[in-house]
């Protein structure tokens, strides 16, 4: 029996990516990216999403975006900050017709 079909057993219905998947992305290497796509693969068959964390650069998040990832957080977006405060930049931005720290995932 494959891994699969026994995770779908359980009510998972997100998976993080920790940063130490994420990191080796940096510098596109084959093996990190095949990793990753295995992961995902798992993750999206078993109806689940996955929120890849530690992004910390735009070769990381187009990798990731390139691979079918749909949900990303990290540093490369923006810093940990009050939920006040993000509301005032994501609105501040809106009106200015900026994306969020400046990227569009």
């Amino acid at each position: 029996m494959t891994l699969e079909p026994r995770l779908g057993r359980y009510p998972i219905d997100v998976v993080k990516l920790d940063r130490t998947l994420v990191a080796p992305l940096e510098g596109r290497e084959g093996r990190a990216i095949d990793l990753v796509e295995r992961t995902l693969g798992l993750i999206y068959g078993i109806e689940a999403e996955a929120i890849a964390e530690g992004i910390e650069s735009p070769t990381q998040a187009l990798v990731l975006r390139e691979l079918g990832c749909r949900m990303a957080q990290g540093f490369f977006f923006g810093r940990p900050c009050p939920a006040e405060e993000f509301v005032e930049e994501f609105l501040r931005r809106e009106l200015e017709g900026e994306a969020l720290a400046g990227h569009a995932y």
